[in-house]
């Protein structure tokens, strides 16, 4: 096997297994995932709703299988991730790109997009979960504050699962 084929093969196996050792969400989670949806129906601006459509969408997806993903899932999840990062790439508030920033790349570990690898990607999403937990509680809009505390409240119980 040539090596940009083993990379691949990586790569689609990788969102694969963490998916496979995911745990039904918790009520907390479920809580908090309730309160995220509720908030997103209410944004009016267009590109903030798009972000926050497509971050529900990937949590969705995520909260719904416990076992391994199906290619279909993957695809689905894919396509939100892929809509959420070119969203991201046009925010120019510093902070507000700062907390997107660390979201997408935590979606991009747990998707197998990153090329840290499995033995880093425990490291790098609590890394990028200590960018959002420094950064959220600056935000003095509350709705804003309560998709993003309902967010971080989603990727803690995840990462404190085994």
């Amino acid at each position: 096997m040539t090596r940009s084929g083993l990379l691949r093969s990586l790569l689609v196996a990788a969102p694969v297994a963490l998916a496979a050792q995911a745990a039904p969400p918790n009520d907390a989670m479920r809580t908090a995932f309730a309160a995220m949806k509720q908030n997103v129906a209410q944004i009016q601006f267009a590109p903030e709703k798009d972000r926050w459509e497509a971050n529900v969408e990937l949590w969705t997806i995520r909260m719904a299988n416990t076992g391994a993903l199906s290619k279909a899932e993957l695809q689905k999840m894919d396509t939100a991730f892929r809509r959420m990062q070119a969203n991201v790439a046009r925010l120019i508030a510093p902070a507000e790109k700062e907390r997107w920033t660390a979201n997408r790349d935590m979606w991009e570990i747990v998707l197998g997009k990153s090329t840290a690898g499995a033995t880093n990607g425990q490291t790098l999403l609590r890394g990028q979960f200590a960018v959002m937990e420094d950064n959220v509680p600056k935000i003095t809009d509350a709705d804003e504050l309560g998709r993003w505390s309902a967010n971080m409240t989603l990727w803690r119980e995840m990462l404190a699962r085994p």
